[in-house]
């Protein structure tokens, strides 16, 4: 019985597993503030270095307090990045259309006199040469 610890150990196992837990999650939170400090275009240098330095002598309550304040900018920023990048995983991103929309698109125009014969000649080419 070592410091008053009565543990069998199975309980030992869980305690551990526990704490292993909490330890990576503690990391992985630490890690996405920072990497959120560092791309945050809103902050000045001097707010960086103060989140910097809360986040070496208080790191719990910077983490919290980070989360609490600022996620909803992240989740702005985040959603600006990858309509602006382009992502094609983004159900809301840019949509690629085929060759043969592009064509139905332009018969659709040209039917409706918006475009001569000739402009929709010169969109069915493109359509058909444009790689995706």
């Amino acid at each position: 019985m070592m410091w008053g610890w009565n543990a069998t150990g199975a309980e030992n196992t869980v305690i551990i597993v526990f704490w292993s837990l909490v330890g990576v999650a503690y990391l992985v939170g630490l890690v996405s503030v920072i990497r959120a400090i560092l791309r945050d275009n809103d902050l000045g240098d001097g707010a960086k270095t103060l989140w910097a330095l809360l986040l070496i002598f208080v790191p719990f309550v910077a983490i919290l307090a980070y989360v609490l304040l600022r996620l909803p900018g992240v989740a702005a920023r985040h959603e600006t990045r990858s309509t602006v990048s382009g992502d094609p995983t983004d159900p809301n991103g840019p949509t690629h259309h085929s060759p043969s929309d592009e064509i139905t698109k332009a018969r659709a125009l040209a039917d409706a006199g918006v475009i001569s014969e000739a402009e929709f000649a010169q969109l069915k080419q493109h359509a058909l040469t444009f790689t995706f």
